[in-house]
This record gives structure tokens, C-alpha cells and sequence, in this order.
């Protein structure tokens, strides 16, 4: 694949340039700046939010490798990330504790090693690094396709994301994922462009990472090669003389990257060698690789309880990402997305066309998938939202923008990025619970779990109710330990289907999605009292002066 002749070349600079485009020596250092900016932001809402339940199982997987050399609670996910959760805490003193579960071994390394709040941080700052990773991604991408200040656009939007800021913010699997599979797709363009050993060992490196990342990619990435090579070949109409000549220029370096990627990923399951369910009675190299795999082909074979717009599902909904997006992306970045497509297809058609097919494949394997419990699981699209985004800024605020600024384009690009960014500080620090005004301040109504209630405001909870006077409250938590409930006041039973005189703390999670076991049939005394206050934005305060002796009208809310 020839490199696109479309690339942006250099404008005359003209004195009604803003200060920023005259030149480019500076945009490595601005864009480290918006990271800088991005990592205060996400390390600011450590001691906000309270654990949530999947970081117990990462911290506890990871620490068990670190510490013990073995990887056995759960190989549904590699150890990569789960590693990198685990290296500070461990670094700090922290150790394994030999739990039976990998909850409960999460909630040993937390809560058994000292400062608990000290230790999660530890554990949320072992993220970081896949942060900064994203950000590098949309920087070079753009700056090889597009220039160096697209780059700087690209990344002051993927770092002002608040999905993008949440998932960097929490010790899960999700942002290293994200970064890695940008990275190996990049890598990949670059390997068949410049074809070498040196581009070929890039590549296999960090496809090798990619995949000890998270399994999804093992799907993301092939679907979304496909795609791009369908949209290469119906753009550029490459002759077989030219794609035989290709192939052979890539046999050699595509040999070096597999192998590479091939050492990369048994490197980090320690050289291990043996059997798996997956492959029977055949030994081969990294086992938990495969037995991961097939506990992801079983997981998505049974399901996962799902909750979108007021419905539930055990297999998911084939459209549940796109709705997922419609409401969590703030509406000026989708706005911007769209001048983006338009103004990419205009002047950089293949680079642009390249972006949207990757795009398109991920999110043909998220209609597929019957895991939706969160739009986490295609946070790589976010990279190529942000490219996007700064393309089409790029091509109407750039060079020669003076000329345009009276323009109604101008205007209202400049207009959309004002927007954007006070959109993205509003939300501090709730962005894992960000939703655009297209919610109507109603999300609970649309997206449930990680998109809105992962057990981020347990503190919250705790410190509003001492607030309020609470001498006690009916609550039921989920996946918790009692060290979570320390700080609360006296807990009683929670009841789904007759409210307990006195305060009521429901989680929108256990009530929407999970109806607190109940049939789907009974009806839940919440579907009809109106909550005292929202906490945070994942949980609802309810004041009962009566209790009643059924769940009709005599409920009542202070």
C-alpha cells in the first residue's frame, strides 16, 4: 500500500495566522501539555470515586502474577494491564494473599496492605502510562497522514473525552486495550508503506502487546484490517502486478512480526508451555492464552444481563453501541466528527476512508457481541474520533484561517470547540457518568453499569448520609465487602418490593438492570417514588416517612 500523496503540505504562513500554526517546531511540547492537562484531570478523581467491583478482580489477577509468578483466577483477560494495576501497589509493599476468589483477593491487596485509598490510587496510577500511550497514537497518526498540528488537535480532543478520561482514571483493562490496538493498527500501516525489518519488529511488538492486552482485540483487529484493505483497494484500484510486488516486499517483515509478536506475548505469560481446554491434549506455549479465549467464547455464548432503554436482555442488542454513543459522546464532538468525515473525504480521502473502516469494524464486531455492559468495550474508536475531529478543525481553523474568520464555518467550529471543552470540565469528575443533554438529565432510563453506576459513589453516599443525619439506612450492596460499608451509618435490609420507613439508598444498577433478583413481573416501589436526591450520578436517595403495607400510592417521598 503506496503512502497517500494527499498528505497536508506546509501553507505560506501569513501574518492573520493564529500564533499556534506558524510552524511546527512547537507541537510536540503543546501536546504534551493537553496530556499534562488530561492526567491532572484523571488523577484528580482517585480519592472522589470509590473502588468499583471489577478493579477488585484486575488488582487481585495482576498482583497474583507479580507475586507469586502464576496467573489462575481468571485468564479471561491477559495479564498486561492487570500487571500494570498491580506493579505499583506491589511496588509499595503490597503482596498476594492466597484467597480463594479473585474478589476477595482484591479486596485483601486493598484493604489488608495499609492505606486503602493509597493503594487504589497506586493501582489507578498504573493506567496512566496506556493514557499517555492513546495520546501518542493520535499524535503520530496524524502527524504521518495529516501534519503536526492535526496531531495537536487529536490528541486536545481524546484527552478532554470524558469516556476517555474516566476509563484512564480506573485500574480495569479498558484504556490499555484502546492504546494498544491504535497502536498496532498505525504499526500495520506503517509496515506495508515502508516495509523493512526495523517496521516489521514495530509491528509485532505491538501486536504482541495488543493482544496481552484484552482478547476483544483478537477480533477488533482483523475485522478492522479488512475493512481497510476493502477501502484501499476500492479507492486506489491497486493492479496484481502492484499487489504481488507488495506481498513480496512485505513476506520478510511480516515473518520478523509474527515472530516478534509471537515472543512478545509468551514473554509476558512467563514462557509458559501446557494443556488448555482449548486445545486438548495438545501442549503448546502460553496456555492461559487459549483458556482465556475459550472463557470469552463460552462468556459470549451464554451472555450477560444487558440494559438498554428500558429493556432487558441476556444476549445484548445488536444496536447497543451505536445508541451507547449517540448519548455518551457530548453532542458538539459528534457534531465535529461529522465536518470531520466531510472535510477528510474532500482532501485526505484515502487516510480518512482508512479511519472510517477501522471504525466500522469495531464497531461490527460490538453488533455481534452478546457482552454489552458498557461502551468501554470500543474505546479504541475514541482514537479515531479524536483524528477525526482534528482533521476537520484542521481544514477550516488552520492556515489561511484568517481569511475565513467571518465564515459561518469558522465561526461555528470555534464555537462547537468552546462547547466541547466546557463540556468536558462540567463533567469533572463524573465523567465515567457522562451523558449529552440528549438524556434529559434521565440516564438511567438509557445505559445502566459502567456507563453510569459502577459503584463509583459509595463514599459519596457514605458522607451525604452522616450530612443528613442518617441514623441508618436500608441498602443492599453489590459485590462489596463490609470494609466498603465502614463508613456508612447503621445498614438494614433493603427491600425492592416494600420500602423501609427512613431513609433508602438504591444503586440504578442493582434496581435497573438486575431488579434486585426480583421477577421482572413484580413491580419495584422505586418505579413509582420519587427519590429524595441523586448521589453522585449513580445512586438514589429515598426518604420513606410510612412505610406501607404493599407498594401502592401511600409511599411516600420527602
Amino acid at each position: 500500500m503506496a503512502k497517500h500523496s494527499n498528505k497536508a503540505r506546509p501553507a505560506r504562513q501569513s501574518k492573520s495566522e493564529p500564533v499556534v500554526f506558524r510552524g511546527t517546531r512547537y507541537a510536540p511540547w503543546v501536546a504534551a501539555l493537553f496530556v499534562l492537562i488530561g492526567t491532572v484531570r484523571i488523577t484528580a478523581t482517585y480519592n472522589v470515586l470509590s473502588r468499583i467491583g471489577d478493579e477488585l478482580a484486575h488488582i487481585a489477577c495482576g498482583m497474583e502474577y507479580l507475586d507469586r509468578g502464576t496467573y489462575t483466577y481468571e485468564p479471561q483477560h491477559p495479564p498486561l494491564t492487570r500487571m500494570m494495576a498491580a506493579l505499583l501497589p506491589y511496588a509499595n509493599g503490597a503482596h498476594s494473599w492466597g484467597m480463594q476468589s479473585m474478589w476477595y483477593e482484591g479486596g485483601a491487596v486493598l484493604y489488608r496492605s495499609g492505606n486503602y485509598e493509597h493503594i487504589l490510587e497506586l493501582a489507578r496510577t498504573g493506567i496512566l502510562p496506556f493514557f499517555w500511550l492513546g495520546c501518542g497514537v493520535v499524535y503520530l497518526w496524524c502527524r504521518r497522514y495529516f501534519d503536526s498540528i492535526t496531531g495537536v488537535i487529536a490528541v486536545a480532543i481524546f484527552s478532554f473525552t470524558p469516556t476517555v478520561l474516566a476509563h484512564a482514571g480506573l485500574a480495569t483493562t479498558d484504556m490499555g486495550l484502546a492504546a494498544f490496538c491504535g497502536a498496532s493498527l498505525l504499526a500495520t500501516l506503517v509496515m506495508i508503506e515502508r516495509p523493512s525489518l526495523w517496521t516489521g519488529a514495530i509491528f509485532g511488538l505491538t501486536l504482541g502487546l495488543a493482544i496481552c492486552s484484552k482478547f476483544s482485540f483478537l477480533v477488533f483487529y482483523p475485522t478492522s484490517l479488512l475493512l481497510g484493505l476493502v477501502a484501499y483497494a476500492a479507492l486506489s484500484r491497486p493492479s496484481a502486478r502492484q499487489l504481488i510486488a507488495s506481498l513480496r516486499s512485505l513476506a520478510l517483515p511480516a515473518v520478523i512480526g509474527v515472530a516478534v509478536a509471537f515472543l512478545t506475548v509468551w514473554s509476558v505469560y512467563r514462557f509458559s508451555f501446557g494443556k488448555s481446554a482449548l486445545t486438548g491434549a495438545l501442549s503448546v506455549p502460553f496456555p492461559e492464552l487459549f483458556q482465556g479465549i475459550n472463557q470469552v467464547k463460552l462468556h459470549n455464548e451464554s451472555g450477560h444481563t444487558a440494559y438498554l432503554l428500558g429493556r432487558i436482555s441476556q444476549k445484548g442488542f445488536w444496536y447497543y453501541y451505536p445508541v451507547a454513543l449517540f448519548f455518551k459522546l457530548p453532542i458538539p464532538l459528534m457534531i465535529l466528527i461529522g465536518i470531520g468525515i466531510v472535510q477528510g473525504w474532500k482532501r485526505y480521502r484515502l487516510p480518512t476512508a482508512l479511519i472510517a473502516a477501522f471504525s466500522a469494524g469495531i464497531l461490527a464486531v460490538g453488533a455481534w457481541s452478546s457482552i454489552n455492559i458498557g461502551i468501554r468495550h470500543v474505546l479504541p474508536l475514541f482514537l479515531f474520533f479524536a483524528i477525526l475531529t482534528a482533521v476537520g478543525v484542521r481544514t477550516i481553523v488552520g492556515p489561511g484561517a484568517g481569511v475565513l474568520a467571518a465564515s459561518w464555518r469558522y465561526r461555528t467550529t470555534m464555537a462547537l470547540l468552546i462547547w466541547f471543552g466546557i463540556e468536558s470540565f462540567w463533567a469533572h469528575p463524573d465523567y465515567l457518568a457522562y451523558f449529552n443533554e440528549f438524556a434529559l438529565g434521565k440516564p438511567e432510563r438509557i445505559l445502566v453499569d459502567s456507563d453510569l453506576d459502577w459503584q463509583q459513589d459509595f463514599k459519596r453516599a457514605a458522607k451525604r448520609l452522616h450530612e443528613l443525619g442518617a441514623m441508618s439506612v436500608a441498602f443492599r450492596a453489590h459485590l462489596s465487602f463490609t470494609e466498603d460499608l465502614t463508613d456508612f451509618p447503621p445498614l438494614i435490609d433493603f427491600d425492592p418490593v416494600h420500602p423501609v420507613q427512613g431513609w433508602n439508598l438504591v444503586g440504578i444498577t442493582p434496581w435497573k438492570a438486575q431488579r434486585y433478583g426480583v421477577q421482572a413481573d413484580t413491580p419495584l416501589w422505586m418505579d413509582r417514588v420519587q427519590p429524595f436526591e441523586r448521589i453522585g450520578k449513580g445512586m438514589l436517595l429515598f426518604r420513606i416517612d410510612k412505610a406501607p403495607e404493599n407498594t401502592g400510592d401511600s409511599a411516600q417521598n420527602r
